[in-house]
């Protein structure tokens, strides 16, 4: 088999299968609804990105580690919600002709590659947490509140809730910041019962794999869902799902560590730049050990 970059991959695979959504440096997703009706092709890149920038260099195995950890939880959890996860082999999976379109690229699409149930994305995003973290302690900061709960007196950053809170945002694109928005303005939205629906699964979604987190060793702090519709209005879960990209936990092997990285070594967040070696292998050793402790699997680095 001809040995072939990612990139290579990429550009191939642009001239067989539609792009699905915005453009996106992360998650390339490919319309392949030609070859096997109503589904996407999701390959997760290296890419990695900061106070929403994306880096112009990347860390070795990252798209490995999120798209095995999201598979790892999709099909932990399809129990409490419905998802989008059909596969992350399509070998003896997908019909012939995706497949046999796909073998070429099979070798450097290992690990990195889902296929998927296609459906229209909400324009929001659903953030559940446990700990005063973020964004949430901003405005905690300045209001007493967080996404117009109110929350008692004297709390101090990090400290752990009494409950988990259901903290709905708007979905910004790349480059642009979301934006915290209450349950009110996410009924007005997306309409009261959805929203009631979404609250519901995120909360039970978050209240399960904060008890797998503990078995494993690992606090979870916060996450952050997406969900889409299907044809005929089924809510399911899609994108990534509890992975150190979109969640916070204890200990942090999570992105968490390559944000602080860069502010340490005097990043402006005013747009990418290149990553030295010393951080890139830092990062992927934490995300490797992301890998191994959810899932048991080992990221060769």
């Amino acid at each position: 088999m001809k040995t072939i970059s990612l990139k290579e991959a990429i550009e191939e695979l642009d001239k067989i299968f539609p792009r699905f959504g915005s453009r996106n440096k992360i998650r390339i997703v490919y319309d392949t609804g030609e070859y096997w009706p109503e589904t996407l092709l999701i390959i997760t890149t290296d890419a990695i990105s900061a106070f929403d920038f994306v880096m112009l260099n990347e860390i070795p195995g990252k798209g490995i580690v999120l798209n095995e950890i999201s598979a790892w939880w999709f099909d932990k959890t399809s129990h409490i919600c419905h998802n989008h996860f059909l596969t992350n082999s399509v070998e003896n999976y997908a019909p012939l002709r995706l497949d046999a379109l796909l073998q070429l690229y099979r070798n450097v699409l290992k690990g990195r590659i889902m296929l998927v149930r296609k459906a229209k994305p909400l324009p929001a995003e659903f953030i559940v947490r446990r700990y005063l973290l973020g964004s949430a302690w901003e405005s905690y900061q300045a209001t007493g509140m967080v996404c117009g709960i109110r929350l008692k007196k004297g709390l101090k950053k990090g400290d752990q809730l009494n409950r988990p809170i259901f903290t709905p945002s708007t979905k910004a694109s790349l480059g642009e910041h979301d934006v915290n928005i209450s349950y009110k303005q996410l009924q007005e939205l997306i309409g009261v019962k959805l929203a009631r629906e979404i609250r519901k699964k995120s909360l039970d979604l978050f209240e399960y794999a904060e008890q797998i987190a503990s078995e494993k060793g690992l606090t979870l702090q916060d996450t952050k869902f997406e969900f889409g519709l299907l044809p005929g209005g089924t809510l399911i879960l899609i994108d990534e799902l509890f992975t150190p990209d979109n969640s916070r936990w204890t200990p942090d092997y999570t992105k968490q560590p390559f944000r602080d990285a860069l502010l340490r070594l005097g990043y402006k967040k005013n747009g990418p730049i290149h990553i030295g070696t010393p951080l890139i292998r830092e990062t992927q050793k934490n995300y490797a050990q992301a890998l191994s402790i959810i899932t048991g699997q080992t990221l060769e680095i």
